[in-house]
């Protein structure tokens, strides 16, 4: 027989859950970790009371929701400060541009944050996947506050759709230069890292400049290839214009094959002149490199220039330079 006291003992509190134990069943489980993987902005995922989840998976899906909204914000504040920095390259650095950092020493900062953050992301995770909470200082208390976790949730969803938009863009792009390296005449070659990033970035950031030269010179006359010595040497040999995504240096243009100068890039050339060529090295040797690829146009830059400065002259300046291609004039517009 159970003593009085046996009987009259208050049970234990368990971790919110549904087990006997408190523990989370393994459906509410991988319902807590989808969250953390970005699912948790589905709209009523956030209000599943009706199926009866247990609290802990509530709290889960709000942290989540947290972490990754907090995530986003940073990465468009980065995104931003890099842009005002990379377009402002040009212009002397005084008054507010002096506080904002080089697009370097941003890449730095925004690695380090975000090393910190996959930290509390993957303790969130980790205690998702054990069916248990696990105190998480700061981000609970924000969890806790309906603003603050409906201000994450819309910016993810905004997010979301951003990120949709720029696939389709990019995909779009991709498929309009499909089967063009036989009769390109507009060579977009960019550097991929070794294959680390996806060729659907540079469809859309090639975009503009994709449409204006499928305009000008037709359907498949635009090659969006990895930037290779022998991808370069086909674009120098038949391209009218020709965008080098390089990194670079005085030395020359810095490919994962090597350094070439202007003398290397000055032998690859056949009979056929290319009329434009885009260098996106910083630091180039502009008189050698208009020396190397004479009589075309050169458009180079001999300081440190950001990626914003480039994404700004192939949205707002790239296109018409493309359509001067076709004129009989002189190409007018300038990096």
């Amino acid at each position: 027989m159970e003593t009085a006291a046996a009987v009259n003992k208050e049970p234990k509190p368990a971790t919110p859950g549904d087990g006997p134990d408190g523990s989370v069943p393994g459906t509410w489980r991988l319902v807590s970790v989808l969250a953390y993987l970005g699912l948790g902005i589905l709209p009523g995922l956030n209000r599943l009371r009706a199926w009866r989840p247990p609290e802990l998976c509530h709290r889960h899906i709000n942290r989540a929701n947290v972490l990754l909204g907090l995530f986003f914000f940073m990465t468009v504040g980065f995104l931003l400060a890099g842009m005002i920095g990379g377009t402002a390259g040009s212009v002397p650095k005084g008054g507010f541009f002096r506080l904002i950092p080089d697009e370097w020493t941003l890449r730095v900062y925004f690695r380090r944050v975000t090393l910190a953050w996959l930290v509390f992301w993957s303790w969130g995770v980790l205690h998702a996947v054990r069916g248990r909470w696990g105190n998480m200082l700061g981000i609970d208390s924000l969890a806790r506050r309906a603003v603050v976790a409906g201000i994450c949730r819309g910016g993810l969803r905004i997010g979301a759709g951003c990120l949709a938009v720029m696939l389709g863009i990019g995909f779009h792009g991709i498929w309009m230069c499909r089967n063009a390296e036989a009769s390109a005449k507009c060579y977009l070659l960019y550097e991929s890292m070794e294959g680390r990033l996806p060729r659907v970035l540079f469809g859309f950031g090639f975009y503009s400049v994709i449409r204006a030269g499928s305009a000008v010179w037709g359907p498949g006359s635009v090659a969006l290839l990895p930037l290779t010595v022998s991808n370069l040497a086909q674009a120098l040999q038949r391209g009218e214009f020709v965008f080098v995504g390089s990194h670079g240096s005085e030395s020359g243009l810095l490919l994962a094959e090597g350094t070439l100068s202007p003398e290397d890039v000055a032998g690859m050339r056949g009979e056929h002149v290319p009329r434009a060529v885009y260098l996106a090295g910083c630091n180039a040797a502009v008189k050698e490199w208009e020396q190397a690829l004479h009589p075309a146009r050169v458009l180079a830059r001999d300081r440190q220039v950001g990626t914003a400065e480039h994404l700004a002259w192939i949205w707002c300046e790239g296109p018409a330079f493309i359509r001067d291609l076709a004129e009989p004039s002189a190409v007018s517009a300038g990096p």
